[in-house]
């Protein structure tokens, strides 16, 4: 039976959470359900195959952690994601779809903040998400629920770049893909980026720079730069679409004898 607008006004007792089961019941608590997908921004949901996103929530006002756990699964079904969407329509919600689910035991409507961090498998490209809203107790956030998208692209560095001498050409193959892990190349759903290698010396500033061409099969960029001198450098790949705003980085200290 749901509260009065009396009982649901008084000042909340406490809220126990669970990540994957519901909480032990406190008295005059009641189970309210959060669902939660993080996305890849233009792209795909953040599963298992990047190794999910770290998803917490939080009491806004205090900072007391009420839930916590991994965004988990597959990338989720692309026709309805990239697709034409229904207004309120879930497309985020089907079987094997990445998700994070907790349920709170709500005294009181209560302002909390849920917070993600991934694609948890590639430091590099980790990059973070949050909101604010209010939970009322009873009343579940279910379906797509609460989505949180994360920018960026994941960007490998394939090989490990070696020159047999100064003034030899080093040649740089990189991996670029969306943080869901779905790959790029030209014409494809999603599009390739503009891809630049460049070497810089302990000043920082820039020795050699050169824009990666696509290479086809998974997702790989490639091209060759060349150094004057020998020295320690660092080699930088950088990923950029100025379609979509997505950017991404991954650095590697290459010696050149």
């Amino acid at each position: 039976m749901r509260r009065s607008i009396f009982a649901l006004l008084v000042p909340a007792l406490g809220v126990l959470a669970a990540c994957d089961a519901s909480p032990a019941a406190q008295a005059g608590s009641e189970a309210t359900r959060v669902d939660i997908h993080v996305v890849a921004h233009d792209a795909k949901l953040i599963g298992s195959a990047v190794g999910g996103a770290r998803v917490t929530i939080r009491d806004a006002e205090t900072g007391e952690v009420l839930a916590e756990g991994v965004h988990e699964g597959g990338t989720g079904d692309t026709g309805l994601i990239m697709g034409a969407r229904e207004r309120n329509a879930d497309v985020f919600t089907t079987p094997g779809a990445a998700a994070y689910s907790a349920e709170l035991a709500l005294d009181a409507p209560r302002m909390i903040t849920v917070e993600a961090s991934g694609p948890l498998d590639f430091p590099q490209a980790l990059t973070h998400a949050s909101t604010t809203l209010l939970v009322v107790p009873s009343e579940d956030v279910a379906g797509d629920g609460v989505v949180l998208e994360l920018w960026g692209y994941i960007v490998e560095i394939l090989d490990a770049p070696a020159a047999t001498a100064a003034g030899d050409g080093l040649d740089v193959r990189a991996r670029v893909r969306m943080l869901c892990s779905c790959p790029t190349q030209p014409g494809g759903l999603w599009e390739a980026p503009v891809v630049t290698a460049r070497l810089t010396g302990a000043d920082g500033e820039a020795v050699a720079q050169g824009q990666l061409e696509y290479q086809g099969g998974d997702s790989t960029y490639g091209g060759s730069l060349t150094v004057a001198g020998a020295g320690k450098y660092e080699l930088e790949v950088i990923a950029v679409s100025a379609e979509t705003g997505n950017m991404g980085r991954v650095s590697r200290e290459v010696r050149i004898p």
